[in-house]
């Protein structure tokens, strides 16, 4: 939502040892040319082994809008995490304030290439369940995600990847101008 340019974005969150963990992030965003709002996204959730290679999550999401609360939404969701995969289901009653309800399904996987470099990807699927979508639109949008990422240091990311989606779904429609571009990001956690 950066209108195809270079963002910025500060997130801070917490992991405790029983299970439980939180953040948020901080970006800025553009609804219309010209017209920046920051964008605040809080998480907070709780995970717990299943098995020896297999752990479960239940959390929540809620995406805040300064200066245009019409787009702020919550979501809560559910997820299996493996080694090298997620897949977690969305359920949200009013995605972007759109008097929408969706699910949104993702699955995330990553292999080891090499010591630092990883593969990594994504395919998701956007539904409106229930709500008034524009004439002729779908309700359904897809997505995907393909790249690398490379551990330079400890805490510090490079990951380069090609992104794309579908036309259609409770989506803003300022965002269908470009539905696929290749993304560099750099990251450093500590």
């Amino acid at each position: 939502m950066s209108d195809n340019r270079p963002d910025a974005r500060i997130g801070l969150s917490y992991d405790h040892p029983s299970g439980w963990y939180a953040g948020a992030s901080l970006t800025r965003v553009i609804f219309e040319p010209g017209r920046y709002h920051g964008a605040l996204v809080a998480y907070a959730g709780y995970t717990r082994p299943w098995s020896t290679d297999l752990r479960w999550e239940l959390g929540a999401t809620h995406s805040s809008y300064e200066g245009d609360a019409r787009y702020d939404y919550t979501e809560a969701y559910a997820g299996l995490i493996g080694d090298l995969w997620s897949a977690r289901a969305y359920l949200s009653p009013d995605y972007f304030g759109s008097d929408v309800r969706t699910a949104y399904l993702e699955l995330e996987a990553n292999w080891p290439l090499s010591s630092t470099v990883r593969a990594i990807g994504h395919v998701g699927a956007l539904w409106s369940l229930h709500g008034d979508l524009e004439d002729g639109m779908s309700r359904l949008r897809t997505d995907a995600r393909a790249g690398v990422r490379w551990l330079v240091d400890d805490g510090l990311a490079v990951q380069l990847a090609w992104s794309g989606s579908s036309t259609g779904g409770p989506y803003p429609s300022a965002y269908e101008r470009r539905r696929s571009n290749v993304l560099l990001s750099v990251s450093y956690s500590f």
